[in-house]
């Protein structure tokens, strides 16, 4: 019975050690970290976007420079 009230005592000072650790160590409330996320990986899409269009146009230009150039 000892072990048994040891162990439950145990796992009710972790959880409660844990609870506290996170509210701590978290940098934000839940809704800015999402607000946070959300504008990190818009940003991140928009960058993406942008190259992906510049990538674009860099291999269409090579793409017709070598249709105009002629077979060896």
């Amino acid at each position: 019975m000892k072990k048994l009230f040891g162990f439950l005592v145990g796992i009710g000072l972790g959880m409660a050690s844990g609870y506290v650790a996170g509210l701590l160590l978290t940098p934000a409330s839940g809704e800015d970290l999402q607000t946070q996320v959300r504008n990190r990986i818009n940003l991140a899409l928009e960058e993406g976007k942008k190259a992906a269009s510049a990538r674009e146009s860099e291999l269409q230009a090579q793409f017709s420079a070598a249709k105009r150039t002629p077979l060896a």
